[in-house]
C-alpha cells in the first residue's frame, strides 16, 4: 500500500480480492472515476500488491501526447521482459516483436499487427506458466492504437491462463479495448472510485500541504470539491493564501479552478446565470422557491432547460441540484458582494423556514439590527436542536455582528451561545477567544463565571488540565451565591482534578455536586452528580454503586449538550467494560455514539471512540479496534482536543503492538505520553507508559519494563487509585520482576492487587493475579503449585471474555506443565495459545508459543509442519473460497489471513491455488 494512503479501504480491498482470485479467476478490473479522484493512488496500490503476493507485473502509464506513436506504451509494458522471454518465440514472433520495440531494423518486409500480438500473447503465457501475471495500464484511455489492438487481442485470447489486467479509466468514457465485448461474462469488473469522505481529508491535507483545519472548515471543502482529492488540495492551497477563512465568508477558489468552471457559466447567458446564483445561494433549491423569487415561471424553466443542456444542473423532482459543487461555489464567486446581498435579502422573503430566513437577512444586513439578531438567535437555536452546531455557531456569530453597541448583556450572551456552538462543531480556537472575550470584559459575574466555566471544560479537553483547574477554581470565586452554576463548576471540578492525578480530592467535589443538585432537586445535574460520585468511588476501590448508577440512568436527560464523560449513560458502559461485562458495555456505548451522532455532537465522539477502541482491543476484535482509535484521532485533530488525543494514540499504539509493528507502536505511544506529560493527564500518562512497557515485554525486554512500570507503579499510591481492574499494567510488571529474579518484589506488588482483586470480585483481575502467583512459584520451584495457580487463573478466564488475556494464560500454563513433565497437557496448553494468538494476529506472542512448543518435543499433528490456524486456512482455500470468505468464516481479520497463506504456500512449496487445490485433491490433506 501507498505510505499514508487513506479512506480508500473499500477500493483496496477490491483490488485485493481481484489480485488473490488471480490463480482461478483471471479476468479485468476495470477502475474507474473522474479525474483527480484518486484512481491512480488505487491502481499504484494495486500493483505494488500484486508484487508482494508475488505475481509477475507489467506495467506501463501512457499519457496523451504519446497517443500518435506506435506500440509506445506496449514497449514500456514488455520491455522489462523481452531479453527473458524472445529466445522462447516463434523466429518470425520474435523478429517482428523486436522490430514493433525499436530493438531490430524492419528489413524489406514490415511485420504485421497479427504476428506482433501472437508474440505478445506467446511471451505472457510463457510468463503464466510459472505464477500470475498483472498487465496494470493506468488511464487507459491515452494508449495509442497500435499498442491498444495488440492488448485486446491478447486479453481476448486469454481464458484459463492466470493473468489479470488492472486498468484505470475516466468515468464516462467508452469501455476502452472493447472489454464488454471480448470477455466472458464475469471476467470484466468494474470498480468505481467515489469521492473520499471528510474524515479522510485531514490526514490528506495535514501530509500534503503540513496544515489543518476546522471540522466545519473542512466540511465545507468537502462539499465544495466532492470529495475530490485533486480538488480538495486546490482549495485548501487557496484558503491558505488568503490566510484564513471565517465561517461567513465565500470559499476561494484558485484561479485554475475558476477558470474552468467559469468558462462552462460563461456559455450560459447573464439571465441564466443569476438563476443559477440563487440556485447556489439557496440551501434547498427548489422549482417552487425559485418561481416565488423571479415570479416568472415559465420563463425560469427556460433557463433552466438551457442549464440542464449544458451539463450544469440537473433536476430531481422539484429540487435543483448542480452537477458539480464547485459550479455552485464558481456562480458565488462570480458575484459582487452587492449583488450577494441583494439577492440574500429577497430569499429571506421567499423563505418559509426560520432558520435559513435568519440567515439570509444575516447577508442581506450591513448595520447593528436587534430585530435581525433576535431572529438570528432563534434560528441559532432550531439549528442547533436538529444536530446541527456549525450552521448554530454561524447564526449566533451572525446575531454578534448585528447586536448594537448598547447591548452589552445581549452581547456577551451571544458570544456565550456562539462558543458553545463552536466547542460542539469543533471550531475550538474560535469558542476560546469568544469565552476569554466574556471573562475578561464581561460585567456579569454569572457571565464570567460561565465563561471561565467553558474554558476549564476546553483546557482539559485541549491542552493542559492544570489550567482547566486554575480556571474551574476561578469560576467557582465568580458563581458565590449561585447554586445552579456552582453545583455545574463542581461537577467539572470533580473530573478535571481526577485525572490531573488526584481521585480522592475529586470525590469530594463530586459530593458537594451532589449535595447542591439534591437540595435542588435539579433531576439532569443530579443524574450527572450521582454517576459521577460512583465513577470515582469505584476507582478509590469501594465498589460499584450499582443503585446509584441505576438511579442515575432513571434521572438522565438528553435534552442538552455535554461532554460525553458526564454522561451517566456512558459512565455505566464505561463502568460495564472495567469489570469485566464486554458484550453488555458495547451495547451501551454503541447507544450513546447513535444518540451523540444524531445530535451532531461531534466534539464528544473522540473519547467515546478511544474507550471502544480500548473494549474491541480487550475482546480481540483488532480491527475494530484499530478502526474506532483512527477515526477518533482523526475527529480529535479536526476538533482541536488536543489532550484526548493522548488516549486516542495509545488506543492505536496497543492494536500496533499487538499486531508486531513495534516501530509504530513505540512512536504513537510516544507522541502519546508526550501529550499526556505536557497536559498533566494521568490516566494517559499511564496508558501510554503501559503500551511502551508492553511492547518491551513482548520482545522479552524485562528490565525496559521494570524501568517503565516501576515509577508508574510508585505513582498509584498518591493518585489515590484501589481498582484493580484500572491498573492493568501491574502483571507486566510482576511478569518482568519474575524474569528479572526480583521473587520478592514481584510477591509485594501482587499481595496488594490480589488482596483487592479478591475482595471486589473482579473477573480479569483474579485471573491474571492467578497467572502471576504462578509465575513467581514456578521461578521459587513450586512446580505443582504453580500448576493449581494456573488451574485457578484459567477458571476466572471463563468469565472475562479477553482472548489474548487467556492466551497469555495458556502459554504460562504449558510451560509449567512442561517443566512439571506433564508433556501432553503443556502440549494442549500451547496449541489452544498458538491458536488464539495467530487467530488474533499478534505474531510476537506466537512466536512465542511456537517456540515453547518446539522445547515440549512432541511432533506436531498438523501436516508438514502446517499450525491449526495455517491448516483450517489452506483447506478453505483449496476448497475455491477467497481470502474474505475465508476471513469471515474463521473471524480472523483479511492481514491474518494473507498471512498464514503466504507461510502455507513456502511450506508446501506450492506458488498458487491452483497447485495448492492439487496439494489437497488426494487424502484430504496436503501431499
Amino acid at each position: 500500500m501507498i505510505e499514508g494512503m487513506v479512506g480508500r479501504d473499500q477500493e483496496l480491498a477490491a483490488v485485493g480480492e481481484f489480485l488473490d482470485g488471480l490463480h482461478a479467476r483471471p479476468g479485468v478490473l476495470l477502475v474507474e472515476g473522474e479525474p483527480g479522484i484518486g484512481k491512480t493512488t488505487v491502481w499504484l496500490a494495486g500493483r505494488d500488491r500484486a508484487q508482494q503476493l508475488g505475481h509477475r507485473v507489467l506495467s506501463c502509464r501512457p499519457i496523451q501526447t504519446e497517443t500518435p506513436l506506435a506500440f509506445v506504451a506496449l514497449s514500456d509494458l514488455l520491455e522489462p521482459i523481452l531479453d527473458e522471454t524472445l529466445p522462447h518465440l516463434p523466429a518470425p514472433q520474435a523478429g517482428a516483436l523486436e522490430v514493433a520495440m525499436l530493438r531490430a531494423e524492419a528489413g524489406a518486409r514490415r511485420p504485421d499487427r497479427r504476428t506482433v500480438s501472437a508474440a505478445v500473447l506467446g511471451a505472457i503465457r510463457g510468463l503464466a506458466a510459472a505464477g500470475p501475471v498483472l498487465l496494470a495500464v493506468d488511464d487507459v484511455q491515452w494508449l495509442d492504437r497500435a499498442s491498444a489492438g495488440v492488448l485486446e487481442f491478447v486479453i481476448h485470447r486469454l481464458a484459463e491462463e492466470p493473468v489479470g489486467v488492472l486498468a484505470t479509466s475516466r468515468t464516462g468514457e467508452v469501455t476502452p479495448l472493447d472489454l464488454d465485448r471480448i470477455l466472458p461474462p464475469g471476467q470484466l469488473r468494474r470498480l468505481a472510485v467515489g469521492p473520499l469522505s471528510v474524515g479522510s481529508l485531514q490526514p490528506i491535507l495535514r501530509r500534503q500541504l503540513g496544515v489543518t483545519f476546522s471540522r466545519p472548515i473542512l466540511l465545507r471543502i468537502h462539499q465544495a470539491s466532492g470529495g475530490n482529492p485533486l480538488f480538495v488540495l486546490e482549495i485548501a492551497r487557496a484558503i491558505q493564501a488568503r490566510g484564513g477563512l471565517r465561517r461567513a465568508q465565500p470559499l476561494p477558489l484558485p484561479d485554475a479552478l475558476t477558470d474552468a468552471m467559469g468558462a462552462r457559466l460563461a456559455t450560459l447567458g447573464a439571465r441564466v446565470r443569476r438563476r443559477l446564483l440563487v440556485v447556489a445561494l439557496l440551501a434547498q433549491p427548489t422549482l417552487g422557491l425559485l418561481d416565488e423569487v423571479f415570479a416568472d415561471p415559465d420563463r425560469v424553466r427556460l433557463d433552466l432547460e438551457a442549464a440542464q443542456r449544458a451539463g450544469v444542473i440537473r433536476l430531481a423532482g422539484d429540487r435543483i441540484l448542480f452537477t458539480h459543487p464547485l459550479l455552485a461555489a464558481a456562480a458565488v464567486a462570480a458575484a459582487t458582494p452587492g449583488q450577494r446581498r441583494r439577492l440574500h435579502g429577497r430569499l429571506a422573503g421567499a423563505s418559509a423556514d426560520p432558520e435559513e430566513r435568519a440567515r439570509h437577512l444575516a447577508l442581506a444586513t450591513i448595520r447593528p439590527d436587534m430585530r435581525v439578531a433576535a431572529l438570528l438567535d432563534a434560528g441559532a437555536v432550531a439549528a442547533r436542536a436538529r444536530g446541527a452546531p456549525d450552521v448554530a455557531a454561524e447564526l449566533s456569530e451572525e446575531a454578534l455582528r448585528l447586536t448594537p453597541a448598547r447591548g452589552e448583556a445581549e452581547a456577551a450572551r451571544r458570544r456565550l451561545d456562539a462558543a458553545d456552538h463552536h466547542f460542539a462543531a469543533g471550531e475550538s480556537q474560535r469558542a476560546r477567544e469568544l469565552l476569554e472575550a466574556v471573562a475578561a470584559a464581561s460585567p456579569s459575574r454569572s457571565d464570567r463565571a460561565e465563561a471561565l466555566l467553558r474554558l476549564g471544560i476546553l483546557h482539559y479537553h485541549a491542552d493542559d488540565h492544570a489550567a482547566a483547574v486554575g480556571l474551574l477554581e476561578r469560576a467557582r470565586h465568580e458563581a458565590a451565591g449561585n447554586p445552579v452554576m456552582r453545583s455545574e463548576i463542581e461537577q467539572q471540578l470533580s473530573w478535571a482534578v481526577s485525572v490531573a492525578g488526584d481521585i480522592p480530592r475529586g470525590a469530594e467535589h463530586a459530593r458537594l455536586a451532589l449535595g447542591l443538585a439534591e437540595r435542588r432537586q435539579d433531576a439532569g445535574a443530579l443524574s450527572r452528580a450521582l454517576a459521577m460520585v460512583a465513577i470515582l468511588d469505584f476507582f478509590l476501590g469501594r465498589g460499584l454503586d450499582t443503585q446509584a448508577m441505576e438511579r442515575s440512568l432513571a434521572l438522565e436527560e438528553w435534552t442538552e449538550p455535554l461532554p460525553v464523560e458526564w454522561r451517566p449513560s456512558y459512565l455505566h458502559g464505561y463502568l460495564l467494560k472495567q469489570t469485566s461485562q464486554l458484550p453488555a458495555a458495547r451495547a451501551v456505548l454503541e447507544d450513546v455514539r447513535s444518540r451523540l451522532e444524531a445530535q451532531g455532537d461531534e466534539t464528544a465522539l473522540p473519547f467515546l471512540l478511544s474507550t471502544l477502541s480500548q473494549l474491541e482491543c480487550w475482546a480481540g476484535n483488532l480491527e475494530l479496534a484499530a478502526d474506532h482509535a483512527e477515526a477518533g484521532d482523526t475527529l480529535a485533530v479536526q476538533t482541536g482536543q488536543g489532550l484526548t488525543r493522548a488516549f486516542l494514540l495509545s488506543s492505536r499504539a496497543q492494536v500496533d503492538a499487538l499486531r508486531g509493528d513495534t516501530d509504530k507502536a513505540r512512536s504513537l505511544a510516544a507522541e502519546g505520553l508526550a501529550i499526556a506529560e505536557r497536559g498533566g493527564v494521568y490516566p494517559a500518562i499511564q496508558f501510554n507508559t503501559s503500551v511502551l512497557a508492553f511492547v518491551d515485554l513482548s520482545l522479552g525486554d524485562h528490565a525496559a519494563v521494570h524501568a517503565r512500570l516501576g515509577p508508574l507503579a510508585d505513582r498509584l499510591a498518591g493518585v489515590g487509585m484501589a481498582e484493580p481492574g484500572i491498573v492493568r499494567f501491574v502483571p507486566d510488571e510482576i511478569e518482568a520482576l519474575v524474569a528479572l529474579g526480583e521473587l520478592e518484589e514481584a510477591t509485594s506488588i501482587l499481595g496488594v492487587f490480589e488482596a483487592r482483586a479478591t475482595a471486589l470480585q473482579r473477573a480479569w483481575s483474579l485471573a491474571t493475579a492467578a497467572r502471576c502467583r504462578g509465575l513467581i512459584e514456578s521461578a521459587g520451584g513450586a512446580i505443582p503449585t504453580a500448576a493449581s495457580s494456573l488451574e485457578a487463573a484459567l477458571w476466572h478466564h471463563r468469565h472475562v471474555g479477553e482472548p489474548f488475556e487467556l492466551a497469555r494464560t495458556l502459554l504460562v500454563a504449558g510451560q509449567v506443565y512442561r517443566r512439571n513433565r506433564q508433556k501432553r497437557a503443556a502440549k494442549q496448553a500451547l496449541d489452544r495459545a498458538l491458536g488464539l494468538f495467530q487467530g488474533l494476529g499478534v505474531p510476537l506472542w506466537a512466536a512465542r508459543a511456537r517456540a515453547e512448543l518446539a522445547r515440549v518435543g512432541i511432533r506436531p499433528s498438523a501436516p508438514l509442519g502446517l499450525t491449526a490456524t495455517e491448516e483450517r486456512v489452506a483447506r478453505l482455500v483449496a476448497e475455491g473460497k477467497s481470502n474474505r470468505e475465508v476471513a469471515a468464516e474463521l473471524f480472523l481479520s483479511r492481514r491474518t489471513v494473507e498471512d498464514n497463506l503466504s507461510r502455507v504456500y513456502r511450506k508446501l512449496g506450492v506458488r498458487s491455488r491452483t497447485q495448492l487445490a492439487r496439494s489437497f485433491a488426494s487424502g484430504g490433506g496436503p501431499r
